[in-house]
């Protein structure tokens, strides 16, 4: 993933993961340029990022919300829909 430099191009960057992902709505704070790998030296590794994470969230289902969900929700809408 590109590391923005601007605002505009972390805003850009933040609507096509949401477009990529699909699910309703993404974390505040994705971190999306953040991951761990850990190797062995037999090499065998295991690598950790948040885009791989949350591509794994099924959006199908019902999700689990907190009682706040809803006004998060809706504060967040007028930030980001359009």
């Amino acid at each position: 993933m590109k590391v923005a430099n601007t605002v505009s191009e972390s805003l850009l960057l933040f609507f096509r993961l949401a477009k990529k992902l699909d699910i309703p709505q993404l974390p505040e704070m994705t971190f999306g340029h953040n991951r761990l790998e850990i190797r062995h030296s037999s090499g065998f590794s295991i690598d950790f990022n948040a885009v791989a994470a949350l591509e794994l969230v099924n959006n199908k289902q019902d999700l689990m919300k907190v009682a706040v969900a809803e006004e998060w929700s809706e504060s967040r809408c007028s930030l980001v829909c359009f």
